[in-house]
């Protein structure tokens, strides 16, 4: 005798679907946390670029690094002209993509993407990272950079408005870039709410996250 061709019954079709089902939500946290730990690594590449970068910029200017003036920041086009690491655009040591953190609010839909900006006479543009100025203890010379952090994977989806609550592009802490020109990860949870250029992390207190992340907390 022939043998029938056999069809899914509706409620086989609806456990196959409701097992599969079952493992995609088993596989996707684990894939949510491979393609984070792959962002966090490119970040870590960005910064040892950026790092690189300045070390070469500080050989053909009597070791000065491209650290921003002042305080802090995270502006690399002020509508007119490149700023400290931003300059490196100008040689090409650099690319815009360097300036953003793969898991930065800058770089998701709906989030201001900055690389726009870049270059755009009267617009300005603001990176995902924050560059230490010399008001927060930035070294302005390699010979003096030592462990010092000189950038910090700081980011909001409008990084440039102080006093907003910084959501950190890597949940747990921040990648930084120290001034030997390595890049690590430096696990963290303190509340950054009221960081004003990379300083205090509230109002009145002299415990500033730039110190914090020297100290690798």
């Amino acid at each position: 005798m022939p043998a029938r061709n056999r069809a899914f019954s509706l409620i086989e079709l609806m456990v196959v679907i409701a097992i599969i089902g079952i493992l995609a939500s088993m596989m996707l946290p684990v894939l949510g946390k491979a393609l984070e730990k792959a962002k966090r690594t490119s970040c870590l590449n960005n910064l040892k670029q950026m790092g690189l970068g300045g070390h070469m910029a500080a050989t053909d200017n009597n070791d000065k690094l491209p650290t921003a003036g002042g305080n802090s920041s995270n502006m690399i086009w002020n509508g007119t002209n490149l700023l400290h690491y931003g300059r490196m655009l100008k040689s090409d040591t650099l690319s815009p993509r360097m300036f953003y953190c793969p898991s930065a609010d800058t770089l998701r839909p709906g989030g201001t993407n900055c690389m726009d900006s870049i270059s755009v006479t009267g617009v300005v543009a603001y990176s995902s990272y924050y560059f230490r100025g010399t008001k927060q203890g930035g070294p302005s010379k390699t010979s003096k950079a030592a462990k010092r952090v000189l950038i910090s994977d700081y980011e909001t989806r409008e990084p440039y408005q102080v006093g907003e609550w910084y959501a950190q592009s890597h949940k747990t802490g921040k990648n930084v870039l120290r001034g030997d020109g390595s890049a690590a990860f430096v696990v963290n949870d303190w509340d950054s709410r009221w960081v004003d250029h990379g300083g205090d992390s509230a109002p009145g207190k002299g415990d500033g996250t730039w110190s914090k992340l020297d100290k690798g907390r």
